[in-house]
């Protein structure tokens, strides 16, 4: 061979490499974005930093590879704990004038805090309304939806899972068949032909 026919073919190679590896990323970005779909389509709801499933699972979504650490996971309890007081009128003027009005955080209406704890079989995890440098915080009202939210999805999934464990129908025994046949028979609804050729049927199940 030639150089000049190797050094063509040789560019040909690296054309149907780079066709194959651009083929490759688009058949990723299209699974990526169908998964993305599954994902949304079972969701009941996104709030809090929590992902909550229609089948009673639920995935953290908040914090640095938290959806790594904290996987999707049957949900078994979420309770929101509101731990703010309301302070008087008098102490928040008080505060606000004993500190120049510079320092507004002490004179604000609630003090402490709320949260929400979720409990699964895997992780449990708690989001809050306090300000913290390693965790993420959230609107009183919404850890509240987020408890509602999450009595929702296990309901949903309960539901689901005991749909699932409903026992089939027993099956009508051939002596049971046998007889509506020929009662259907004797009725007319079936004529000899046809009542053969059932009841032919239901000896060959009997074996």
């Amino acid at each position: 061979m030639s150089e000049s026919s190797s050094s063509e073919s040789e560019t040909e190679s690296r054309k149907l490499s780079r066709a194959e590896k651009k083929q490759a990323r688009e058949q990723a970005k299209r699974d990526e974005a169908e998964a993305q779909a599954a994902v949304e389509a079972e969701t009941l709801d996104k709030v809090a930093g929590f992902r909550f499933f229609r089948d009673g699972t639920v995935q953290r979504e908040s914090g640095i590879l938290s959806t790594v650490l904290n996987q999707r996971s049957v949900l078994l309890d979420a309770s929101f704990l509101d731990q703010r007081k309301r302070k008087s009128r008098m102490a928040r003027t008080g505060m606000a004038v004993a500190t120049g009005g510079a320092n507004l955080v002490f004179a604000q209406k609630n003090k402490s805090h709320a949260e929400l704890t979720v409990v699964t079989e895997d992780w449990t995890a708690t989001a809050t309304t306090n300000k913290k440098d390693d965790q993420a915080y959230f609107d009183v009202n919404e850890l509240a939806k987020a408890e509602a939210v999450a009595a929702a999805a296990m309901k949903l999934g309960a539901n689901a899972q005991h749909s699932d464990a409903q026992p089939a129908p027993a099956e009508q025994s051939s002596v049971e068949l046998l007889r509506e046949l020929k009662q259907l028979h004797l009725d007319g609804l079936l004529t000899d032909e046809e009542f053969e050729i059932r009841r032919l049927a239901i000896v060959d199940r009997l074996g």
